[in-house]
């Protein structure tokens, strides 16, 4: 056997290295023009569909339920209501009490009716008689004074004026004490702060659920944050299923604290309004209350000053008729009354004046208020009326039913879940190698294990702009460590032959 030099050795070692460099490059060539010649970009995912929760703004009795889970439904259809008996009574009581306050703003801006300024001029003319007649007396009693008679007939007249002014002031006292009485009850103050309580219930009950649902949030993420602490990656399916589920339940926490802050700050709205109205209604109240007790004590005052002056004309009229002479007793009482009937003149003159000027500008400016106050309430009690029933917002299949009928919601509950299916999507991952040659709005052939044969339709409508790692329910261990960006493709499911959570094979077309 003839032995090989080193040198033959030397060349040998160098043809390899050339045979092996030539067949590398032609190698690469080779893949480089397998990838020109490549129809399409193949990748694999879960199927999924849009979710939504539909929750109760309100608190409540289920009283109806028209649908069952697996039910398809469509946009606007009825599913749920609950009990509104209580919302409709107070609907009609808002509706009366902006009818209330509307006439009340008529009236005022009506003006004072032309009756009552008749009748103020009818009791101004009477005054001014009452006045003439007053001076009258007092211009005889001078000249009886001067006369120095009929002592007997004064003293009979004073007596009669003491028993008819005592008879006015008993009269004067008792409207008084009705017109405090009257103070002490208001219809309208009491319903003010009946729904001045009501609206600091529901604020508290809101502020209560808002608590709650802050505690629920807190508790939600420290066990999403504990399982992601007891389950590091890798995981297996079931794992992250549990922590997947975790992070829901999060998120509906979250959805469920966002509800209760708007339902607390439409209660805080409420509170205010109420608050406000309350404010309103004391302030009217008192004003008028204290005007009739002010016009009750004026004329007790009155009375009583009347008959203290009968008091001392019967006194004086006494003394001079036994002395025979009363003159100046006369003289006095008729002055007294004179002077009386000049002040009712004058009263009756600015009531006359009161009444032709009309309420004041504060005056409609506060009905005004009350008005719009008693609109909000109306329209508040509508918008929760209108909250007891639930309709689709778009159409799908009602996935899961977390209440049945007779049970009781709270704000913010979750009534039932919807999936629609007419549009689902499937999330792939593309290495970043292949990443340019997706674009957004390209076809895509999906297949489904339990349909080999059939292809569904779709097309790419979302290009994530951050790289990440593989997901851990991709099976291999070199897939999970390559870097990939998610593409989201829409696939039209008219049949609803998708489901969420199928896995699928999708074929992203490149020419």
């Amino acid at each position: 056997m003839k032995k090989i030099n080193k040198k033959e050795i030397i060349i040998l070692s160098i043809i390899l290295i050339i045979l092996g460099l030539i067949s590398f490059f032609s190698f690469r060539e080779y893949q480089a023009k397998l990838e020109r010649e490549k129809k399409y970009i193949e990748a694999s995912g879960m199927i999924e569909a849009t979710e939504i929760t539909i929750s109760s703004e309100i608190g409540g009795k289920i009283i109806k339920e028209y649908i069952s889970e697996g039910e398809n439904v469509k946009k606007g259809q009825l599913l749920v209501e609950l009990d509104d008996k209580v919302l409709k009574s107070q609907l009609k009581q808002a509706q009366a009490a902006v009818a209330a306050a509307e006439t009340q703003l008529e009236i005022a801006m009506a003006g004072t009716r032309h009756e009552q300024i008749d009748q103020a001029k009818a009791s101004l003319n009477q005054a001014r008689a009452q006045k003439r007649g007053a001076y009258k007396s007092y211009q005889n009693a001078l000249a009886l004074y001067n006369q120095r008679t009929a002592q007997q007939m004064q003293v009979d007249a004073a007596q009669t004026q003491v028993d008819t002014l005592e008879a006015q002031k008993a009269g004067a006292e008792k409207g008084l004490e009705n017109a405090k009485k009257l103070a002490q009850v208001s219809p309208q103050l009491d319903a003010a702060e009946t729904a001045l309580k009501s609206a600091q219930a529901s604020y508290d009950k809101a502020l209560a659920a808002k608590d709650g649902a802050s505690a629920a949030v807190d508790a939600a993420l420290a066990n999403y944050n504990y399982l992601t602490l007891l389950y590091p990656s890798p995981r297996t399916q079931i794992q992250q299923e549990e922590i997947n589920s975790a992070w829901y339940n999060y998120q509906n926490a979250i959805s469920q604290l966002h509800q209760a802050e708007a339902g607390l700050i439409s209660a805080q709205i409420a509170l205010e309004g109420a608050q406000k109205n309350y404010d309103n209604v004391k302030l009217i109240e008192e004003t008028n209350q204290q005007a009739q007790i002010d016009a009750a004590q004026t004329q007790v005052d009155l009375s009583k000053a009347q008959l203290t002056g009968a008091q001392k004309n019967l006194n004086s009229s006494k003394k001079l008729y036994d002395e025979r002479t009363q003159a100046q007793q006369q003289v006095d009482v008729a002055e007294t009354q004179y002077e009386i009937a000049k002040a009712q003149e004058a009263a009756a003159k600015a009531q006359l004046n009161l009444l032709i000027n009309g309420p004041t500008t504060l005056d409609i400016k506060l009905i005004q208020a009350q008005v719009d106050q008693a609109r909000a309430s109306l329209l508040q009690v509508q918008a929760s009326l209108d909250k007891t029933k639930f309709e689709a917002p778009r159409p799908g299949i009602i996935a899961t039913k977390y209440y049945e009928v007779g049970e009781t919601v709270t704000p913010g509950s979750p009534i039932c879940k919807l999936i629609d299916l007419n549009k689902v999507t499937l999330t792939v991952y593309i290495p970043e190698i292949e990443l340019g040659k997706v674009k957004i709005g390209q076809k895509v052939n999906v297949f489904i294990d339990s349909f080999p044969n059939k292809i569904f339709k779709g097309k790419v409508t979302k290009i994530s702009s951050e790289a990440e790692f593989t997901p851990s329910n991709i099976q291999t261990k070199d897939l999970r460590a390559s870097i990939v960006f998610a593409v989201t493709i829409t696939i039209k499911n008219k049949n609803q032959i998708l489901k969420p959570g199928m896995p699928a094979d999708a074929q992203i077309i490149l020419k």
